[in-house]
């Protein structure tokens, strides 16, 4: 978790090759991208290449194999299915149709549910690990309320409320800069904290020899 609260103002210191066919939908402000290619510089011994499923949500990508191999010179890539009549192209073709069901039900499940999601949990719900994002702000608030619960234990409540501001800060700074009530803890990189440390040096007037 990001550390060093400074002050009244707390403060974060840094301690191949496709074949492609892409369909877009719209929901809630939630965008979502549906995208079947082959991976046809990674053929096996029979000449086959692996069939990917890549979903994009609001700009972030994630990558799933459908494990299946497919002769490159059977993939319809205008058309997005395999070519032919066939037992084969059949099967592949309802699969994939089968999928993108599967992914654009998960989608708008999520939607409805109201709450922030990324494109890792469409992931990990049609992959079957479906784990609840763990969210900055809420660990914030679960690692405040034990504090609070060791003031004059192990902390003083001069810490303490220092790490309360620290949280107050960081939540405005999300619905300020993000527009969100709260962010993913793997969202937490440089960039963000280097756009918290201007927020608060700009915004908060906090710098490093504030108590």
């Amino acid at each position: 978790m990001i550390n060093n609260p400074c002050g009244l103002c707390g403060k974060f210191r840094s301690t191949g090759s496709t074949k492609t066919h892409q369909i877009d939908t719209q929901n809630m402000s939630n965008s979502l991208a549906v995208l079947f290619y082959l991976k046809d510089k990674r053929l096996d011994k029979n000449g086959k290449a692996g069939l990917y499923l890549r979903l994009t949500v609001n700009g972030q990508r994630s990558v799933i194999s459908l494990h299946r191999k497919i002769d490159p010179e059977k993939w319809d890539s205008r058309m997005n299915k395999l070519k032919g009549k066939g037992i084969e192209a059949e099967e592949l073709n309802r699969f994939m149709a089968t999928v993108r069901h599967r992914i654009n039900k998960i989608h708008n499940e999520l939607v409805e549910e109201g709450e922030f999601f990324t494109v890792h949990d469409v992931k990990d719900k049609f992959s079957g690990n479906d784990k609840r994002v763990k969210m900055l702000l809420e660990l914030f608030d679960e690692h405040n309320q034990q504090m609070k619960k060791l003031i004059g234990i192990e902390f003083a409540l001069g810490t303490y409320k220092r790490y309360h501001t620290t949280r107050n800060h960081v939540a405005e700074f999300i619905k300020t800069e993000q527009s969100k009530s709260d962010i993913p803890i793997r969202d937490v990189d440089l960039k963000f904290i280097k756009g918290f440390e201007y927020f608060l040096k700009t915004t908060k007037e906090c710098n490093h020899t504030q108590h």
